[in-house]
């Protein structure tokens, strides 16, 4: 695994971290997401190489746990695939490119969007507050 550079840090935004949306991820699904976004550098959203033999290392998971993971992420608005990877010898086919993503909840700008994609929790057992 990569080491981190300089102090370096990922920064999820409050607002995806207390909707609905981020309780309900399974595990596998927080870590991909976070896998993906460990890729973000303050500028290429949208090119966001991470494919499934990515998962499968993060996770020690098989192909198939790993499309599942990436389904889950997909079905929630978190993340849309800009660029579709491919690895057949197909006519015009980008050979070993992975999956360009782009995760939905960072702005253009490269800053946090503040629209999580569901809404937040508004009174929650666990001591997280919703919008007041």
């Amino acid at each position: 695994m990569n080491e981190p550079k300089n102090g370096s840090f990922i920064g999820l935004p409050h607002d995806l971290v207390r909707c609905d949306v981020w309780v309900g991820l399974s595990p596998n699904a927080v870590k991909v997401l976070i896998g993906i976004w460990d890729r973000y550098n303050g500028h290429n959203n949208g090119d966001l190489r991470f494919g499934y033999a990515h998962a499968e290392r993060l996770l020690g998971c098989s192909t198939a746990t790993a499309k599942r993971t990436f389904g889950e992420l997909k079905n929630t608005g978190l993340i849309e695939a800009v660029e579709k990877g491919s690895f057949a010898n197909k006519a015009n086919a980008r050979k070993g490119m992975v999956t360009g993503w782009r995760i939905n909840a960072i702005k253009p700008t490269g800053k946090p969007n503040g629209n999580p994609p569901a809404r937040r929790r508004q009174n929650s057992s666990d001591g997280v507050p919703g919008d007041p």
